[in-house]
């Protein structure tokens, strides 16, 4: 717009700069009010996000999938798979855990137990001692802190002969079970003396579970100290038999399992 220009032209020529100058300027002021109003919101949200506590959940399967987007809504979650039990496996978990700035880890499945504590040990958290892991993994040190138990007893086919286990065994029929494995792994229904041999000799033959039982009670006994470790920590045990025709009876391991999680619940760090 020229504003060489005098008399009314000139009124015109000087009016029109300064409409086309308060045009420039509130556009800007609109401009930037938006980019404002969208850095605000920005703000907001990452303030909103910065809020969720970020947790790993250890061992994710499919039947799970639908509790963990319930999850995500109140936290920020990470996926974690481990997939052994030794110190430089957990280290590794831990020291993902903390690249990816999770607090602590949790998780639905019992075999992954293990790891739960190990890692929240290692991310800083509060945790059961080993000794008291033990106990509650452990079916026979299970039954040995029961107020009331029904029958049971320890049962070492590798230590134990047939005659010295039968000898013990005060109800036939009876349950035999591993005390350490999961999914009815180890688990025999024994009806008399010439099945619990049959039971034995399987097993005694089975170098595959018999490695595996004993490489997870040596990870379980992992960090108990000697004056702590329990006199007796069997590969099975035998038990109670329920007759599931005249009553329905709640596994016992049932309890002690979950006041490891009620325990565990009560520190925000430990167990989300």
């Amino acid at each position: 717009v020229s504003t060489q220009s005098t008399g009314s032209s000139g009124i015109n020529a000087e009016y029109g700069k300064q409409w086309y100058q308060r045009r420039v300027r509130g556009s800007f002021l609109l401009f930037e009010t938006l980019i404002s109003s969208v850095i605000f919101r920005f703000l907001v949200t990452s303030s909103k996000m910065a809020d969720k506590m970020t947790v790993g959940f250890l061992g994710p399967q499919a039947y799970m999938r639908q509790a963990l987007e319930d999850l995500k809504k109140t936290y920020t979650v990470e996926e974690i798979n481990i997939k052994g039990w030794e110190p430089e496996d957990i280290q590794k978990a831990i020291d993902l855990c903390k690249s990816k700035g999770v607090e602590v880890v949790g998780g639905f499945a019992q075999k992954d137990a293990l790891h739960h504590i190990l890692v929240n040990a290692g991310l800083g958290n509060k945790s059961i001692s080993p000794v008291a892991f033990l106990y509650c993994m452990n079916k026979y040190l299970m039954r040995k802190v029961e107020s009331s138990p029904r029958y049971f007893d320890y049962v070492d086919p590798d230590n134990e002969t047939d005659e010295q286990i039968i000898g013990k065994i005060k109800e036939w029929p009876f349950m035999l079970k591993n005390t350490s494995l999961s999914l009815g792994r180890g688990i025999f229904r024994i009806k008399d003396q010439e099945n619990l041999k049959a039971v034995l000799k399987e097993y005694r033959e089975d170098k595959a579970l018999r490695e595996e039982i004993d490489y997870l009670n040596k990870c379980l006994k992992r960090g108990v100290s000697e004056k702590e470790m329990p006199a007796q920590v069997p590969p099975f045990i035998a038990e109670h038999l329920v007759d599931i025709n005249t009553c329905i009876e709640y596994c016992y391991e049932g309890t002690s399992h979950l006041m490891v999680r009620l325990s565990t619940m009560l520190d925000r760090r430990s167990y989300f």
